[in-house]
């Protein structure tokens, strides 16, 4: 009697879009020679191929489909042919615990041109030294590559891909690259950079470019503008080597971390410069203002309305928590004041849940939040609330009531354990009447606070449905948390009332669209964490 019918699948894998295009093919051809010629029937359904995947982490499709049958209860094949070892993983330990789970499973797992079979007592022997070799090939890779791209950096060329604002020419007949002005795209990389020295918030600039359909982008984002404004070619400054991608043991993921700042190679390009030093160094300067933290390790309130506005007396009082200053500041004023303002301001701890005024009320003075969140709402004669925004640390609370005289405007109450300085009213007023810069800034502080209530009317008012609403609601969490990733992960402490709240509408629906939005994968919820997976999806709701 012949022997019965062994059924084998074939596993092939190619790294890059630089390798041959064939490779895979070549592949697949040497499995089935290799079955041809010891009895195997190649199944044609279940030939997989993974292209353009590095064989580090063990998390590719086909790889895991196939995987997946040979685990089942009644797996359609006996074996899995691969041409070597390196193709079903760079790494030893994946490789090894590949094998094992196989031999476990009793399906055969054979590397053809090896000639290594999970059958033989000395397979895992030979897979360790084949994985080690496997293994220093892709350091050595790495470390060839990375000096390649160090070379060229220090040659002067381009190694990266476009980038706005300059255009790429050959350098020579290695293929090498370098920049040049594009002098019109300068243009608008200048006018950003003077937008937001001038006070203009992200938002604002995408949404002018956008409704003046400035070419450059498809649709300018607030993402976008930030890039924009930290990229340090801008000013004519290469920076190379500042971080480095290490990949997730047992996946194809990497992240990114920073690499000392003495590991950086910094080259001064000043033909490439298109924004003067003076306008980089302020529009910088703001962007750090509002982009620090209040002390080491706390975290920035849901809503970074500082990033988009100066906070008043920058840099004057002091935190009543750990003695720091309470904002970094833009600018000081003169001694006396400075004197005068710590002498009227009193410092308070607030608990969960405290109102610190109430809508309607007379105004007592403004408070500044020193830690901790409050939410300003407004309520109508029904008893239905809208909440306008969340305040974060550093934020001036109070101030058109103080200084109009008109009763507080909201309610501001406390979310979180909280610390704020207080300033009696009528040692406020007599505070601004005594020095002109402090007034100055109160003007600059109520024309932002207008500002952004124009921006909150538009957003409730002139919006066609709820869905829209709520995708603007998150749209500007991604904006403020956002580092250019298509996905961002962050905290949510509002509850799905308070955010139906904020955005005019019933805790019911804010349910319901998260339930439609988590269908259609444009995030995900776990716990208090919701990670935004499609940005442009959300986007494409608040444009529709």
């Amino acid at each position: 009697m012949g022997s019965a019918v062994r059924n084998a699948a074939i596993y092939a894998r190619v790294s890059t879009q630089m390798q041959s295009r064939s490779s895979i093919d070549d592949q697949v051809r040497k499995c089935r020679q290799w079955a041809e010629l010891h009895d195997f029937q190649i199944l044609e359904g279940h030939i997989y191929r993974d292209e353009t995947l590095s064989g580090v982490g063990y998390d590719r499709p086909s790889l895991k489909l196939v995987l997946d049958l040979a685990f089942s209860i009644a797996p359609p094949f006996t074996a899995i042919l691969v041409d070597d070892t390196s193709r079903l993983s760079r790494a030893t330990e994946d490789a090894l615990t590949i094998f094992k789970r196989l031999n476990f499973a009793g399906v055969q797992l054979i590397a053809v041109s090896q000639g290594i079979s999970s059958n033989d007592e000395q397979s895992e022997t030979l897979v360790t030294v084949h994985g080690l070799v496997d293994s220093l090939y892709v350091r050595e890779l790495a470390k060839k590559t990375h000096r390649g791209l160090e070379g060229t950096v220090l040659r002067r060329c381009h190694y990266g891909g476009a980038c706005f604002g300059y255009k790429s020419v050959s350098a020579g007949p290695d293929g090498s690259k370098r920049l040049l002005v594009d002098k019109s795209e300068a243009r608008i990389v200048l006018r950003i950079f003077e937008m937001s020295d001038a006070g203009y918030s992200l938002k604002r600039i995408a949404r002018k470019f956008n409704e003046e359909n400035v070419v450059g982008r498809e649709q300018w984002c607030p993402t976008g503008i930030r890039s924009t404004l930290k990229n340090e070619l801008y000013k004519g400054l290469v920076i190379w080597n500042r971080s480095r991608f290490v990949r997730v043991p047992g996946t194809n993921k990497r992240r990114r971390k920073m690499r000392d700042q003495s590991e950086w190679i910094q080259i001064e390009r000043p033909e490439l410069a298109v924004v003067p030093a003076e306008l980089w160094n302020r529009v910088q300067a703001r962007l750090n203002l509002h982009g620090a933290k209040p002390a080491e390790g706390r975290r920035r309130g849901l809503f970074a309305r500082g990033f988009t506005s100066p906070y008043l007396f920058s840099g004057l009082l002091k935190c009543g928590e750990c003695g720091a200053n309470l904002i970094v500041g833009t600018g000081d004023l003169p001694p006396p004041a400075v004197q005068r303002l710590a002498a009227i301001t009193s410092a308070a701890a607030h608990p969960k849940g405290a109102t610190l005024f109430v809508e309607g009320q007379s105004p007592r003075g403004v408070f500044i939040l020193c830690s901790g969140k409050a939410k300003l709402s407004t309520s109508s004669a029904d008893g239905r609330s809208l909440i306008l925004r969340i305040s974060e640390s550093g934020e001036v609370l109070g101030l058109p009531a103080t200084v109009t005289g008109k009763p507080y405007e909201l309610t501001a109450e406390v979310i979180e354990p909280t610390r704020a300085n207080f300033i009696p009213k009528e040692d406020f007023l007599l505070f601004l009447r005594e020095h002109g810069e402090a007034a100055l800034r109160v003007a600059q502080q109520l024309g932002e606070t207008y500002h952004s209530a124009i921006e909150e009317m538009r957003t409730i008012g002139l919006s066609h449905s709820a869905s829209e609403k709520l995708a603007r609601f998150l749209v500007d969490l991604a904006a403020d948390h956002d580092e250019g990733k298509c996905k961002v992960k962050l905290t949510l402490t509002l509850t799905h009332e308070e955010i139906a709240q904020m955005i005019g509408a019933s805790r019911e629906t804010v349910t319901r669209l998260f339930a439609d939005f988590k269908k259609k994968q444009l995030l995900k919820v776990k716990g208090s964490t919701l990670i935004i997976t499609n940005r442009a999806g959300l986007e494409n709701i608040v444009d529709s």
